[in-house]
Order: C-alpha cells, then sequence, then structure tokens
C-alpha cells in the first residue's frame, strides 16, 4: 500500500508539473536537461511501480517484476505527452517518451542491481535443452 501510495503521488507530481506552462527558456539552456528530468522522474516511477506490484514472494521473474513496471511507466509518460497537447505553451515531443521509457529501464536496472536481483530474474519462456556431443 505504501508504495502504491509513492507511485500515485509521484504520478500526480509528473502530471502536475507537465500542466504547466513551459518555463522560461533560460532555465533550459544546458542541451538534453530537459530529457535527463524526464528520466529521472520515470526511473523513480519505475521504482515507485515495482514497489506497489511486487510481494516478495518467490523468484523473481523478468516478465512481471522487471519489465511490467517499465512498461506502465512508459505508458503513463506517453499519456502525459498527450495530456501536453492541451497545455498552452506545451506539445507531444516522442524523445520524451523515449526519455521517460529510458529512464524506468534505468531505474529498474539500478534497483535490481542494487539488491543483486539481476542474477535471480527467472525468464518466462523455455529455453530448448541443449543436447551435449558427448552425451
Amino acid at each position: 500500500m505504501f508504495f502504491s501510495a509513492l507511485a500515485a503521488l509521484h504520478a500526480a507530481f509528473i502530471f502536475w508539473l507537465s500542466s504547466r506552462p513551459f518555463p522560461e527558456p533560460s532555465v533550459w539552456n544546458v542541451p538534453g536537461l530537459d530529457k535527463i528530468v524526464h528520466a529521472m522522474l520515470y526511473s523513480i516511477l519505475a521504482v515507485f511501480i515495482f514497489g506497489a506490484l511486487y510481494r516478495g514472494q518467490g523468484q523473481l521473474r523478468l516478465k512481471y517484476d522487471f519489465i511490467l513496471p517499465i512498461l506502465w511507466a512508459t505508458l503513463y509518460g506517453l499519456s502525459d505527452e498527450v495530456h501536453q497537447l492541451f497545455v498552452p505553451t506545451r506539445s507531444f515531443d516522442p524523445l520524451d517518451v523515449l526519455a521517460d521509457a529510458s529512464g524506468a529501464v534505468l531505474g529498474q536496472w539500478l534497483l535490481f542491481r542494487y539488491f543483486g536481483w539481476l542474477p535471480a530474474l527467472s525468464l518466462t519462456w523455455r529455453r530448448k535443452p541443449s543436447h551435449d556431443a558427448a552425451g
């Protein structure tokens, strides 16, 4: 419940930020700064979504525990870009969606790396058994 609340609050914060007219250009005079901000915001969102979804039981699964929060965060980023079509001085930018997705991947990767979960991920598809020539 705690991480669900954090994810919802963080998503609301992102929505609030994107509902405001774009700040003065002098604030964003560093090339790529807006993409870095997007990546940071969506890396945090993906981690909060992971916390809301993960129940801590059994082995981590690639599809549900690693990829699903990335997908949800990216879809939220896409919906936020569509929302910005209706905000004065804002526009839809596909590179922002790419930055959102990249940030979500980075957030998940850092989380899983920090806790040492990367080797523990279980692939959700079956591998073909390898046949040894010796036997």
